[in-house]
């Protein structure tokens, strides 16, 4: 037996799915498989012993010898037994063992993977909700840039007005000095007829036919004038 690299030395068995892989020792496929998948126990195939990457530590050994410490017996005192009936023992208490081992194992499996699929479930839902959020925030941020753009335009265009208004103010003020020097002068010819009326000849006098219509023609401009201004 062999890992997928090729080494043939130090080969872990996975006792979940059965994956092949060398040792932390060299490259370290075996823990990968761990990594990769959760599956937490693995065998090592030349002495049997089982290590545990949670605790990151060795909890047992599928087969058992007569040595008063386990980690130390070997593959001989399973293969050369006492008698047919040893060996049945040893291969019921093997399987048992590692029956248990296996329930338990797979008990781990079961609640390892049941909490990774709430964490899951739990991000998942995070993640939704921060996607509401941000699309929320992203709403708002179009609207503030809308309303931004929106007070940009009002602030240039009052602006606008306000010189159209300065505009008009001034030629407010020039028409209503116009206005005033017209009226002062329509005020001054009807005084100037008004003495021309009292002479004799006054109905001969071609001045105050002449006084008259600039008055009259006065009187035009200060009606358009007046117009303008309002």
């Amino acid at each position: 037996m062999s890992c997928s690299c090729g080494i043939k030395e130090s080969i872990w068995g996975c006792l979940i799915c059965g994956y092949l892989g060398c040792g932390r020792y060299q490259n370290a496929h075996a823990a990968r498989h761990f990594k990769e998948t959760g599956h937490a126990f693995a065998v090592d195939l030349e002495s049997g012993r089982i290590w545990d990457y949670m605790e990151d530590k060795y909890v047992h050994r599928i087969l058992k010898g007569s040595s008063s410490d386990p980690l130390e017996s070997d593959m001989d005192n399973f293969l050369t037994p006492g008698g047919p009936e040893e060996l049945s023992d040893k291969i019921e208490n093997t399987l048992t063992e590692y029956n248990h081992l296996l329930t338990a194992q797979l008990e781990d499996q079961r609640n390892y993977f049941e909490a990774k699929l709430r964490n899951s479930k739990k991000a998942f839902e995070e993640t939704e909700e921060m996607k509401a959020i941000k699309g929320e925030l992203d709403s708002m941020n179009s609207k503030l840039t809308e309303v931004k753009a929106h007070r940009k335009k009002l602030f240039k265009d009052n602006t606008a007005l306000e010189k159209q208004n300065d505009i008009l103010k001034a030629k407010i003020a020039e028409a209503e000095k116009f206005l005033l020097l017209r009226a002062t002068t329509k005020d001054n010819l009807l005084k100037e007829i008004e003495k021309l009326s009292k002479n004799e000849d006054s109905k001969e006098d071609p001045r105050i036919a002449k006084k008259l219509k600039t008055i009259e023609e006065l009187e035009s401009e200060i009606a358009i004038l007046y117009k303008q201004i309002q």
